[in-house]
């Protein structure tokens, strides 16, 4: 990962308070693009092979404004107090699996990797947060956050990261003319 930067490639790593939360998204991270070998291709990565113009990093920093903003209405609304690193630590790694989740195709744009195809998204995401020491709540939202999750989230920052997320999805999708995550 010579040629990229987690930090400057998604700034919001730095509004993360606690030294072991920015440290443990940077190497899930730093991992993620060793493992992808797709160098500075990575920001190519689409969010979705269903909306390719959006690209991965795109959508991770909208899913961060999104949760921001929607943290803020929820704390002035009286509700539970939001822990922003935990919701922020989330938002970043909530899809560090898709950058392994696609490979370039034949003959231009991407298709489903061998562990998009063997390991559910969520599942793979939250296996690498694991691994790099991060704490049980983020591991939590990470594997809950996907359409797919048997388990809703715990924490109320799941919540956010939730709407936050589909927001973002639904934005992309309806943009590249695709079903909304809302009729799925």
């Amino acid at each position: 990962m010579a040629d990229l930067d987690i930090v400057d490639v998604l700034p919001e790593v730095t509004d993360i308070e606690d030294a072991v939360l920015r440290d443990g998204v940077v190497a899930t991270w730093t991992t993620v693009w060793d493992q992808s070998a797709l160098g500075a291709r990575l920001l190519d990565v689409p969010f979705s092979i269903d909306a390719p113009e959006e690209p991965l990093i795109a959508h991770i920093r909208a899913v961060c404004a999104a949760a921001e903003a929607l943290a803020e209405i929820a704390v002035r609304r009286g509700h539970p107090p939001v822990d922003r690193d935990l919701l922020r630590t989330a938002c970043i790694l909530h899809d560090v699996d898709k950058a392994l989740m696609v490979e370039p195709a034949d003959g231009g744009g991407w298709r489903k990797s061998a562990a998009a195809r063997r390991i559910g998204h969520g599942t793979l995401g939250a296996m690498l947060c694991r691994e790099h020491g991060l704490p049980e709540p983020v591991v939590h939202l990470v594997v809950t956050h996907a359409v797919a999750s048997p388990l809703a989230p715990e924490p109320f920052e799941g919540v956010l990261l939730h709407y936050a997320d589909f927001f973002a999805a639904d934005t992309a999708f309806f943009a590249a003319g695709h079903p909304l995550l809302m009729h799925r």
